[in-house]
């Protein structure tokens, strides 16, 4: 299941489904990148609900993930034999999934570093219309650049493609 299955969806009130089959028509008609589409769309919704999208209400639905028998307590068992064995094992998160539903999750202190999608967040706490994101595609990255799609793999520098509204970018190096 996508980490929005776990809180975010169902406080919408709606499917699965419901939720992706909205977001994948609404993408395709306005031309827009899967990733910044999901996105978009996560903040749309809520303001349609009148759910406030902030910072904390994405952290707390973090708490909402059911993990497979075994995830939480296998850091502290891997982490054990590689020091067993002179071995320091360090736990990063790449994700396409949002950094702040990952970082409200009952594992999120296991992990050196995410490096996953994020909103801006204005002075009120409010999620804004700019992201941070991350492209994962099989190797292939696909952005949007003056209204071009782009193959992000040209920018092997890259860790974080930045879209604004206006489709200008930057790249940041890791």
């Amino acid at each position: 299941q996508d980490m929005q299955d776990y809180g975010f969806i169902p406080n919408l009130n709606m499917t699965s489904e419901e939720f992706w089959g909205e977001t994948e028509a609404f993408r395709k008609k306005n031309y827009m990148e899967g990733i910044l589409g999901y996105m978009y769309y996560m903040m749309y919704k809520c303001k349609e609900k009148g759910i406030p999208f902030t910072q904390e209400y994405l952290r707390s639905l973090g708490k909402n993930i059911n993990f497979y028998k075994g995830v939480q307590n296998w850091f502290k068992r891997i982490n054990q034999y590689g020091e067993s064995i002179g071995v320091n094992i360090e736990h990063y998160v790449i994700s396409s999934g949002l950094k702040d539903i990952i970082d409200g999750s009952a594992i999120k202190d296991e992990f050196k570093k995410v490096f996953a999608c994020q909103y801006y967040f204005d002075e009120s706490g409010n999620a804004d219309n700019s992201y941070k994101m991350i492209v994962l595609d099989n190797g292939k990255g696909i952005g949007l650049k003056d209204d071009q799609f782009y193959d992000a793999r040209k920018y092997k520098d890259a860790a974080f493609v930045y879209l604004y509204p206006g489709y200008t970018y930057s790249s940041v190096n890791m």
